[in-house]
């Protein structure tokens, strides 16, 4: 798990959602990427074996995931922001999930919340196989609630620096031209919406 972040106080809360999953720790590690141009304040969780924290110096959301990327060791990454949630279990799922296929991206269930953390709304995509259409016409699905292949990752060129505010739909575009989808009921991510 990617967690690009500018220093919000919910970085914590982040990464143990994360790290708290009920998985075989030697499977996944999580790397928090500095974007906010100061150092982060200490905590435990920076210590662990399984963290890393790196700095960009205010390169950007893209710049700051595709750093974080580079560097990561997994068959799938998963990007994370520092406000959102990965949910109990959702590791387990994916797992279940990449068993049973050869989809390139796969993702789960999400909920989106607000600043308070209250529930605004629960979706459950139930799509599969290639997705381009729909991806086009409008549609996405959160990276948040996604792992995507690597090397397909880097295939599709990774997140475009020069876009902002859309580079997940665009790189979501890309990555399904290069394979299928396949989807989880699972509820996998906490995503929050809004202003903070």
């Amino acid at each position: 798990t990617v967690i690009p972040t500018i220093g919000r106080p919910t970085l914590t809360r982040a990464v143990y959602s994360v790290l708290d999953q009920t998985f075989t720790a030697d499977d996944f590690e999580v790397i928090v990427v500095n974007d906010s141009g100061q150092p982060l304040p200490e905590m435990d969780w920076q210590y662990l074996e399984r963290v890393r924290v790196i700095d960009t110096k205010r390169r950007e959301r893209s710049v700051a995931r595709n750093t974080g990327a580079a560097i990561a060791k997994g068959r799938y990454l998963h990007f994370l922001d520092d406000d959102d949630l990965l949910l109990p279990g959702a590791l387990e799922a994916f797992w279940a999930l990449d068993q049973s296929s050869d989809a390139i991206w796969l993702y789960g269930s999400y909920q989106l919340v607000d600043n308070d953390g209250n529930l605004l709304n629960e979706f459950h995509p139930r799509v599969s196989g290639n997705i381009f259409a729909l991806l086009v016409a409008g549609e996405s699905i959160p990276f948040q609630a996604s792992l995507l292949q690597t090397e397909q990752f880097y295939a599709a060129g990774a997140f475009d620096p020069q876009i902002t505010g859309v580079e997940d739909r665009d790189l979501g575009r890309r990555i399904a031209l290069l394979g299928t989808a396949a989807g989880t009921s699972a509820v996998v991510a906490k995503i929050r919406v809004g202003q903070q």
